[in-house]
């Protein structure tokens, strides 16, 4: 242009105030819902080498529109996801940069005054928002495409870990909800299906459901096990101390496998393998400090200031723990109460109630590492 020719610096500042000002008339007259107006105006801003503040204020504006419009279509196509968060990677600066943990005042503030603070934002803080924005459409792809149920929650965490890992709390609700899912169909899977499952739980620090999963799976085949007579309960007494290390209801068991056959030798063999006795024709263990005849239920074994058999409102009295964790299952109540702090030897005690009422009472207690 003629300011370039004769090196007019003057000409030249006019020219790019009158480019700027017209980049600004056309941006206001655009429709508020035309997102790509928006796009191409701000390429003509660069054209025009007009300053980046605007032109980029143009360009974020412009790609927000696109995405409060793809928000509000219903069922749209899930590559629309994907294709602006491409767009966003390639036109935003620091969008793909991960940062330690998103600023949540920041955040907050983005998503409830977007473009004022954009505006007055300078670079290093725009990029930022840059950040926040296309993590908000990586995740819309990612979570578009999850399963209602959670079946996929893994997969899902997965994902999201890849592409934002400042999200890390939002990828462990998706692996809880596969665990949810999973626990669900406990009394459909296979026992070592059902042992894994149990031990992805505690692996997570959740004891009280890994117990549950396990409860759920013993009680859909306990019908099925009592129909095979004293076998079926000589197996359901197997099962409950492998994998409850429950020896009051296992004893219970092998009890009525005796009533049913009291010729089956492995029966006895195995209750006094508990510390059972037969006398009189029923079979009782000694509890500490009293013969074994004395009680007519002694179900109880002590060690130390627990007793299997305590109730809960006693076992407190003795020893306040310092967390419980509580769920409830479709025969009664399960509790784990804690003794000691994460990441060291604790005591864990395991408490149940049978029906709706009534105190829950100690089944198994001892150190976890």
């Amino acid at each position: 242009g003629r300011g370039r020719f004769y090196d007019d610096a003057e000409v030249t500042k006019k020219a790019l105030t009158a480019y700027a000002n017209g980049v600004k008339i056309e941006w206001r007259a655009l429709p508020a819902n035309d997102g790509e107006a928006r796009i191409q105006l701000a390429r003509k801003a660069q054209e025009y080498k007009l300053p980046d503040d605007q032109r980029m204020e143009i360009l974020h504006e412009g790609y927000r529109v696109l995405w409060q419009t793809a928000l509000k279509t219903e069922k749209p196509d899930p590559e629309i996801w994907t294709k602006l968060a491409t767009r966003l990677a390639t036109d935003l600066p620091g969008s793909t940069e991960s940062l330690p943990q998103f600023p949540a005042e920041l955040k907050q503030r983005y998503e409830k005054e977007t473009l004022t603070l954009y505006r007055e934002a300078p670079e290093p803080i725009r990029k930022q928002l840059h950040r926040l924005f296309h993590a908000s459409v990586l995740l819309k792809s990612i979570e578009s495409e999850a399963a209602a149920d959670g079946r996929d929650g893994n997969v899902i965490a997965d994902r999201i870990e890849r592409a934002v890992p400042e999200e890390q709390v939002l990828a462990e609700k998706y692996r809880d909800a596969q665990l949810a899912w999973r626990l669900k169909r406990a009394a459909m899977v296979t026992r070592q299906e059902i042992e894994q499952l149990a031990n992805d739980y505690r692996s997570r620090q959740q004891p009280v459901l890994a117990r549950q999963a396990l409860q759920t799976w013993l009680q859909a085949r306990e019908g099925r096990l009592r129909e095979d007579g004293s076998l079926g309960l000589m197996q359901l007494a197997d099962d409950h101390l492998a994998l409850l290390k429950d020896e009051n209801k296992a004893a219970s068991f092998l009890k009525e496998a005796y009533k049913l056959d009291p010729t089956l030798a492995e029966v006895s063999r195995r209750l006094e393998s508990l510390g059972y006795k037969l006398d009189r024709g029923a079979w009782t263990k000694e509890v500490a400090g009293k013969p074994a005849g004395d009680s007519p239920k002694p179900e109880t074994t002590s060690t130390g200031d627990i007793v299997v058999g305590m109730t809960a409102s006693a076992l407190r009295a003795r020893m306040r723990p310092d967390s419980i964790g509580r769920a409830f299952t479709s025969t009664g109540l399960i509790e784990v109460w804690s003794y000691g702090t994460p990441g060291t030897s604790r005591l864990i005690v395991h408490l149940e109630r049978t029906g709706p009422t009534g105190e829950a009472k100690v089944v198994e207690f001892g150190n976890e590492r």
